[in-house]
């Protein structure tokens, strides 16, 4: 059985790149479905290692979420 998280991990910025395996999308789905405040953000073109190869667009997403 699922657990579900505690209120302070419910909120959370969710994101996955466009290019990122199937698997990777299917957990971005699926944790999207259990956070009650998320934001989805799709980096366009990027894999799973977009935090390696465009360190400069994830941070853009990310500034754009907490400012």
């Amino acid at each position: 059985r699922a657990m579900d998280p505690p209120p302070l991990m419910r909120t959370a910025p969710v994101g996955v790149g466009s290019a990122s395996p199937a698997w990777a999308h299917d957990i971005t789905t699926e944790l999207s479905g259990v956070l009650t405040n998320q934001t989805l953000a799709v980096l366009d073109g990027q894999g799973h290692d977009a935090i390696n190869q465009a360190p400069e667009l994830l941070l853009t997403q990310l500034t754009g979420l907490f400012s």
